[in-house]
């Protein structure tokens, strides 16, 4: 299914392609059990970096889950971070119990080097599907 992208007024459009682009990218790799793509889409410097990557270590081996995005919104930025809100599901494809979920989540993003990368993703809603 192809993800809806809602854009508010003023907002650059050629940003909200580069971290749409990106946060693509990240799911990829989830859904492909890949953790050095996911450590390529992570700002390293986040606070919540190494945090993340142990969480996915973890994850995938417990599990194997199915991502999909269908709806974006980029919210704007504020000097150094870019803000985009995410719904997605995530469903279980195996592994031990786990409910098919559907989540929203607030992704931010800042650069590194000149290149946007994920510095941090949190969930703002998850219910089961």
């Amino acid at each position: 299914m192809d993800a809806v992208t809602d854009e508010p007024v003023g907002a650059s459009p050629a940003l909200a392609e580069v971290l749409a682009r990106l946060y693509a990218e990240f799911i990829r790799y989830q859904n492909q059990k890949d953790l050095p793509g996911i450590r390529r889409c992570l700002h390293s410097a986040s606070i919540a970096h190494a945090m993340m990557l142990r969480n996915f270590e973890v994850l995938f081996d417990r599990f194997t889950l199915a991502i999909a995005v269908h709806r974006e919104c980029y919210l704007g930025t504020d000097g150094d971070y870019a803000y985009v809100r995410y719904e997605q599901t995530i469903e279980k494809i195996t592994g031990p119990q786990f409910p098919d979920t559907r989540a929203d989540n607030l992704a931010v993003f800042r650069e590194e080097h000149g290149v946007w990368k994920l510095w941090q993703c949190v969930p703002l809603r998850m219910e089961p599907v």
